[in-house]
């Protein structure tokens, strides 16, 4: 067995071991989802631990205040960085409480360590030879630079792998490596928008913030060498892991002159304006593994308050079948009045590529400025002198009286029948000004179907199916404002929005998942797991039989459905689930169809199979808890 050991100053320690080793074995069954079964050995364990730093603590000194702020903290990354593709390189945080944090990136091969202080968000290109990450300043700086109303500097660092060179670029807010690992994507930070430190975002009325177009540099890491393009405020790379070529960029200038969309082909150094046009363009979204891209063209009304979005895509990109449609919402006779699309609902591609997700919001219009009364002209002249007279001694008094004068005191008005207290409501008031219905976009009708209802209702396509899932908690929003959580399931064609009643009052919608191959739904409700069968609807309790119960009675939730054990995993094909009870795994047919003697029968047979496999392959999903 190889292992390599990281050690911090402060004694914090990485242990790195081969995949066969017997060590990784046992970390896999130690990070299994944590059991009241296990919680013995863990005190224990705690107070012995405790009754040895105490008995230590009796030789040696409290640790002074003063060194409080050296204490660290392991993170890891999982979203940005951690192993490296090719699993040679590990990125890793130490946070301290005093702020001073740094970044360090180890070759687990000699244990070479690079340390960057303030690093963050660490990101490795695809072929593990380059690693960026972005660099921040000390606590105290950025508090002084608040206080000054300067503005907190952001750059980023580039790590050669092979080399071990270090390189930074300042003013950078964002970076993206390209699919293939040889570029990277570098967007500058957009000047701040003028007034904005007066705007207060929880009292603004709802509207669609323009983004502001910054400078994205693209450099070829190979040659170092950069191209840059002008006033981009969205970018992103086509979603195909390993080959993807292509950079899709949303050009957006101050006075919308040469506003649209762009694709630049870095292998091809070729650029190609997709749209163009006098408007706001944003929610840039590729399809996975694919050359379709979707995104949306604000159009205003006179009449209304906000623009509207015109949704526009392109599938096969750069081919003899590539097409382009496009929907606008106005043109379209069966579209719901007083709605309109949305910006702040990015497109969302369905994986056929035939669907694409939009969200639909109340078109709030326009009111008018009121009339000011008219004024007849004897009156007017003399009121203009009365001004004039008392002009000077006004101004003089006014800002005597802004000077001394303390802030008069807020109310703030709570109805009995509002879900939320007022300083939630301040918080949410962004988020509830940006609720919306899901609504799904047929490529090849080029029609439009509206599949929310109400604002307090989540949609969720489902990935293998032309179904959706509806959970709406509308009617129990009371209860889910303290912890009680509760909807009402259905499920929704996309393809007409009709629905399906499956639950009604589910105790939680936490467990609401969607099976692997997409058959089946499962839910936990009442003390059972339930399916549903995505092509018949049928509704099935699969645990009725069962000689066990799944039911965490010990847990100290007080809602009314106490927590499930928890879900290991699908076999093939949603053939089976293996459901977790106190000590002991499940394998439970989702169509119901096993008796309680086989499901017994089948919880063995997992344990036997679990350790005839797993020294030859990946560590398993699922394993028997020691009693």
């Amino acid at each position: 067995m190889q292992a390599l050991l990281l050690t911090s100053p402060n004694r914090f320690t990485i242990r790195l071991l081969r995949p066969h080793s017997p060590a990784i074995r046992v970390a896999a069954l130690s990070n299994l989802q944590e059991r009241p079964a296990m919680r013995l050995p863990v005190i224990t364990a705690s107070l012995t631990l405790a009754t040895a730093i105490s008995l230590y603590g009796q030789s040696k000194p409290p640790v002074p205040p003063s060194d409080y702020g050296q204490w660290e903290s392991l993170a890891t990354f999982r979203e940005y960085g951690g192993l490296s593709p090719d699993g040679k390189w590990l990125a890793y945080a130490i946070t301290r409480s005093n702020r001073n944090n740094e970044l360090r990136v180890t070759n687990i091969a000699d244990g070479t360590t690079k340390t960057i202080a303030f690093g963050a968000e660490p990101a490795f290109s695809s072929d593990s030879r380059w690693v960026a990450y972005s660099i921040g300043i000390s606590e105290a700086q950025e508090e002084k630079l608040k206080k000054e109303k300067k503005p907190v500097p952001k750059k980023i660092g580039i790590l050669n792998l092979t080399t071990g060179d270090l390189s930074t670029v300042d003013g950078i807010e964002s970076f993206a490596f390209s699919p293939d690992g040889a570029w990277l994507a570098m967007r500058r930070t957009p000047p701040e928008k003028k007034d904005s430190d007066k705007k207060d975002s929880s009292d603004a009325s709802e509207v669609d913030d323009t983004p502001a177009g910054a400078a994205l540099l693209l450099r070829q890491l190979s040659t170092g060498r950069d191209a840059s393009f002008g006033n981009v405020s969205e970018y992103a790379w086509q979603n195909v892991p390993k080959t993807g070529t292509l950079l899709a960029m949303t050009i957006n200038a101050e006075d919308k002159t040469g506003n649209g969309i762009q694709i630049f082909d870095v292998h091809t150094a070729a650029v190609r304006v997709l749209d163009t046009s006098a408007s706001v363009y944003s929610g840039l979204s590729w399809r996975k593994k694919s050359a379709d891209l979707a995104v949306l063209r604000a159009k205003s009304d006179d009449h209304h308050e906000g623009p509207t979005q015109v949704a526009l895509a392109w599938t096969n990109l750069g081919q003899s079948s590539e097409s382009a449609p496009v929907y606008d919402p106005t043109a379209d006779a069966k579209f719901p009045a007083a709605t309109r699309t949305v910006s702040f609902h990015k497109p969302e591609w369905a994986l056929d590529g035939g669907i694409v997700f939009l969200g639909l919001a109340k078109w709030e219009d326009k009111i008018g400025e009121p009339a000011k009364p008219a004024t007849p002209a004897a009156d007017a002249t003399k009121t203009a002198d009365a001004s004039k007279s008392n002009d000077a001694s006004a101004k003089d008094t006014g800002a005597a009286k802004n000077k001394d004068e303390d802030e008069q005191p807020a109310v703030d008005v709570w109805n009995w029948r509002d879900v939320e207290v007022m300083p939630k409501q301040k918080l949410n008031a962004k988020n509830d000004r940006q609720k919306n219905m899901l609504a799904a976009w047929h490529l090849g009708k080029n029609s439009l179907v509206p599949l929310g209802k109400d604002l307090d209702e989540r949609i969720t396509p489902l990935k293998h199916q032309s179904l959706a899932v509806s959970a709406d908690w509308s009617a129990y929003a009371m209860e889910r404002s303290i912890g009680r959580p509760a909807a009402d399931i259905a499920l929704v064609d996309v393809s007409a929005g009709a629905r399906t009643k499956i639950q009604d009052g589910l105790n939680d919608d936490h467990y609401l998942e969607e099976s692997p191959a997409g058959r089946y739904l499962l839910y936990f409700h009442d003390d059972h797991y339930w399916t549903v069968n995505t092509a018949t609807h049928a509704v099935v309790n699969i645990t009725q039989n069962a000689q066990t119960s799944f039911v965490d009675r010990e847990s100290d939730w007080t809602i009314k459905q106490k927590p499930p054990f928890g879900i290991a995993g699908w076999t093939k094909d949603d053939a089976a689930v293996i459901l977790y009870d106190k000590f002991d795994l499940w394998q439970v047919a989702p169509d119901g169809s096993m008796d309680r003697h086989q499901q017994a029968h089948l919880s063995q047979l997992v344990w036997h199979q679990v350790e005839e496999i797993r020294f030859r392959s990946p560590p398993a999903r699922c394993f028997r808890r020691p009693h």
